[in-house]
């Protein structure tokens, strides 16, 4: 009817669709995908690890060997990215740390609630937690 509204182009073998013309959700990681195999890839990201789990590897790997050197081993640019990557290791931590606490209810009645559905759902959990405040 009006062919012109359904501009919903290819890129990559995947159809784009524009604000309000399509699906909710949509897949965009193989538009920025580089890689020879896709599929390989997205089964990765959703198998094995998270981009930023394997780069927070590697940051612990790098990090943990730049220490070991010591800096008469290192050269200044090496020492200053060895302080840089320690930073943003500790931001990152940071970052964590405050995410985990906005999961947590400010409200008693809510917190139990919570509380309750953690241990219906993983009932080992009531096992360390009385342990945890026995010590």
């Amino acid at each position: 009817m009006f062919w012109w509204l359904d501009f919903n182009p290819q890129i990559n073998g995947w159809t784009v669709h524009w604000p309000w013309s399509g699906a909710v959700t949509q897949d965009i990681t193989s538009l920025w995908s580089r890689a020879r195999n896709s599929r390989v890839e997205r089964r990765v990201l959703n198998e094995v690890a998270s981009y930023g789990k394997q780069i927070g590897t590697l940051n612990d790997l790098v990090y943990d060997m730049a220490q070991k050197l010591g800096d008469e081993e290192l050269t200044s640019r090496g020492v200053h990215a060895r302080d840089q990557l320690k930073d943003y290791i500790e931001r990152i931590e940071r970052i964590k740390a405050e995410e985990r606490q906005a999961l947590i209810p400010d409200e008693p009645e809510e917190a139990r609630r919570m509380l309750e559905a953690l241990l219906a759902r993983h009932p080992q959990l009531f096992e360390t937690a009385v342990k945890s405040v026995a010590e």
